[in-house]
């Protein structure tokens, strides 16, 4: 019971350590930082695109969604990105437990939270590239339990 608590307790602070790490850079300012949240932002306001060069990197179909929300995109990128920093979190987690163990999991999320990736990974900020590193992880969790959702 004492050991279940402080793993709870270890993967509470690597969590937050981990979201507090995505948030610091917006604390001074609502302008995402990096690559790529300025085009996604960039082409949040510019839809329908007039630019040849944003038609042939993005399909229209995010940035036509976004314009039926009555919200302004600004706000979307930063949650956007926080929650699939999160679900990349949990997904590791899952994934490296069911792999290999409570112990080994807790180890995978330490070295994401603390790694030197995680304190530059600001800086560029690739949205897909975090979206599909989550779900790949959720995909091989799923497979190991033979799933359907993985399928």
């Amino acid at each position: 019971m004492k050991q279940k608590s402080l793993n709870l307790i270890v993967i509470f602070a690597c969590f937050l350590v981990f979201i507090g790490f995505r948030l610091y850079p917006y604390l001074g300012s609502e302008v995402p930082l990096g690559y790529d949240p300025g085009l996604y932002l960039y082409g949040f306001k510019s839809f329908p695109f007039v630019n040849p060069w944003l038609k042939m990197m993005f399909p229209p179909g995010l940035f036509a969604f976004v314009k039926t929300i009555p919200i302004d995109p600004t706000y979307l990128v930063i949650p956007l990105i926080l929650f699939f920093s999160a679900l990349l979190f949990i997904s590791l987690y899952l994934f490296v437990n069911r792999l290999f163990g409570k112990k080994a999991a807790l180890w995978a999320v330490f070295l994401l939270t603390c790694s030197l990736v995680q304190y530059r990974v600001f800086y560029w900020y690739y949205l897909k590239n975090i979206a599909a590193l989550a779900f790949l992880f959720f995909t091989f969790y799923s497979l190991l339990k033979k799933s359907y959702w993985a399928v």
